[in-house]
């Protein structure tokens, strides 16, 4: 079959609108139609090339959308199912997955290869392989993907908002109250307020934090972080976020600390801003050719202070997601508020121009 795709064919290099040949499901694997995808950061690391990936391809990851096929040996899915897609299929039978570790499955060591578990690719363009992204790919109108990188969900859930619990309400959530395991009464900071760091905050509030302080070098967010539940507003360019959370804690420091921009420079801040024994949770993606954070090593034994990384919330998807889809549906997990605009597939490089100026908190592009 044929469907309409956001291809990119090189690093720092524009999406251009094409179609691609789809081949159908082979075992294991569903035939989606995409409703709405999230304009994720992790996209832009394999576009500016901190991240190594196959191309051309089609990237998108955080989506949502309609079982229209499915291939032989799919057991748990069927056609007409609504579904949130996850980068992190869990296998269920690798030593994480036995000890409910679904986030650190050992199918995670190929998620960059751009081909599915067979090692193929479903997309062609005039007979050439064009890759897949994360097992998702979403950035298509329709997509392969393995049975268990799809959720099934409530179908009154509006799939262009819960679209976002494919990654990042999901990660930012999941970090404060699975990774973290935020006590009532806590304090706390978030460094960068978009998709994961809105999904932090709300992590917080349901947690019970008393100061969340949130930084980002947006002003325009402030409103919204208030709305949300923050307590407090920085913007880094403006003021040293590290001396002025020092001020609000009384020279103490907070709690706990997220980082959800992705640099060494605001993780050491994050790391800096916490109290003795107090737990900094790295959320952002970097470059991974950096290999430094310009952290004193000797504070480590002197203050107790832990730095942890959060992968997918430390949650199994199929586990979780659709209890924070049912938050969702209860009017206790806030993604109206975080979905800033939409924009159709043909718009795609608009979006992405947004998320870098920092006019979004999450972008979506939405199919007709």
């Amino acid at each position: 079959m044929k469907t309409k795709a956001a291809v990119i064919y090189e690093p720092k290099s524009k999406f251009i609108i094409e179609e691609l040949d789809l081949a159908e499901p082979s075992n294991g694997e569903i035939l989606v139609e995409v409703k709405a995808t999230g304009v994720c950061r992790t996209d832009e690391h394999v576009i500016t090339g901190d991240e190594e990936h196959p191309f051309p391809c089609v990237l998108g990851h955080e989506s949502a959308g309609i079982v229209k096929q499915v291939g032989p040996g799919v057991e748990a899915i069927k056609e007409g199912d609504h579904v949130i897609t996850v980068w992190m299929p869990s296998c269920g039978k690798c030593e994480p997955c036995r000890k409910g570790q679904g986030n650190l499955c050992v199918r995670g060591a190929g998620l960059f290869s751009g081909v599915l578990f067979d090692g193929k690719t479903k997309f062609k363009k005039n007979g050439e392989d064009i890759y897949h992204f994360l097992n998702v790919s979403g950035f298509s109108e329709y997509i392969i993907i393995p049975e268990d990188s799809a959720i099934v969900v409530d179908k009154q859930a509006p799939l262009d908002k819960i679209c976002l619990l494919g990654c990042a309400s999901t990660s930012g959530f999941g970090a404060a109250t699975r990774t973290a395991k935020v006590e009532a009464a806590s304090t706390a900071s978030i460094y960068g307020f978009g998709g994961i760091g809105s999904g932090v905050l709300i992590g917080l509030v349901s947690s019970g934090a008393d100061m969340i302080i949130v930084v980002d070098p947006n002003d325009w967010k402030e409103e919204v972080a208030i709305k949300m539940g923050a307590t407090h507003f920085i913007n880094p360019k403006k003021v040293d976020p590290v001396e002025l959370t020092l001020e609000l804690t009384n020279g103490v420091g907070v709690d706990y600390s997220f980082e959800c921009w992705g640099s060494p420079e605001t993780q050491a801040q994050v790391y800096n801003s916490l109290k003795n024994r107090g737990k900094g949770i790295l959320l952002g993606g970097c470059d991974e050719r950096i290999n430094q954070i310009p952290i004193q090593p000797v504070s480590f034994p002197l203050t107790e202070r832990q730095l942890m990384g959060s992968l997918y919330g430390s949650c199994t998807p199929a586990v979780e997601i659709p209890k924070f889809v049912s938050l969702f549906m209860h009017n206790k997990f806030d993604l109206d508020s975080v979905i800033t605009k939409t924009f159709k597939l043909e718009e795609i490089n608009d979006a992405f121009d947004a998320m870098r100026n920092g006019e979004v908190i999450r972008g979506i592009i939405k199919f007709d």
